[in-house]
């Protein structure tokens, strides 16, 4: 079990980017997914009440409601994961705009257990009107805390305010709602996303969020299109392919 400096991360990533290879990062809820995961060399991985949701079967808004604590969950999951790993960091989702923590308490917590970075996973820009406003202005602190404490950082962004907000991570990734689902609103508006990215700074490391793209071609469109330097999928890939397999498992069986 092994922590990666912030630089060290970036390293990673800018060796990726000076070879033309996409960056892949996913999300990881069990030891199981993780191992997979490290064996097809992925970058780094995403340890979030939202990963922890979705492979167990649920949906990604379970992870914002009030059942429990987020970033206990987030949290918990270095149990699971980090032991199993041997040269791959994984990213704390830390919910910043709860109100009762202090952000850099939990920032240091993180990393005592072994996170090498945090992300704004699960992020308020599912919320509206003021709160939403109040929930950006948390997270953006959230990141320059991180940043101060030499902490990787990577920043979900939904909007052109949080782009501003969040210019300094050292990773962006485009998201789109999560309950889009029509393949051209998504590489639409994450094309547009990308563009304000770009005004703010041409040098970030750009990703794009795959959400409910399930399609390859649909996957390469929307990186070619908002020119994302890799691609970010908070469920687990392999979680995916289980539903495939499972699904031509039982249609086999049940032709028999």
């Amino acid at each position: 079990m092994k922590r990666f400096s912030r630089n060290e991360i970036v390293d990673r990533l800018n060796n990726r980017i000076r070879k033309y290879e996409p960056i892949v990062v996913c999300g990881a809820g069990t030891g199981l997914y993780a191992r997979a995961a490290e064996r097809e060399k992925v970058d780094f991985l995403i340890a979030s009440a939202k990963s922890d949701a979705l492979v167990n079967g649920l949906g990604a808004q379970e992870a914002v409601l009030p059942y429990h604590d987020a970033n206990h969950t987030s949290g918990a999951l270095a149990k699971h994961l980090l032991p199993v790993l041997k040269d791959t960091p994984v990213v704390a989702g830390i919910a910043a705009y709860n109100p009762y923590i202090d952000i850099r308490r939990v920032l240091k917590q993180m990393k005592q257990q072994g996170f090498s970075g945090i992300t704004n996973s699960p992020g308020g820009s599912i919320y509206e009107g003021p709160r939403k406003k109040v929930y950006m202005a948390q997270e953006a602190e959230m990141i320059l805390t991180a940043k101060e404490m030499d902490i990787f950082t990577m920043a979900f962004v939904t909007s052109e305010e949080e782009i501003k907000a969040m210019a300094l991570a050292d990773v962006i990734v485009t998201q789109c709602r999560e309950d889009i689902r029509q393949a051209k609103v998504i590489i639409d508006y994450q094309e547009y996303l990308s563009e304000q990215v770009f005004a703010e700074n041409k040098n970030t490391i750009l990703l794009a969020d795959v959400g409910n793209l399930t399609e390859a071609e649909a996957v390469q469109e929307l990186m070619f299109r908002t020119k994302a330097l890799g691609i970010v999928s908070e469920e687990a890939v392999e979680s995916l392919l289980v539903h495939e397999k499972l699904t031509t498992a039982f249609e086999e069986i049940l032709n028999l």
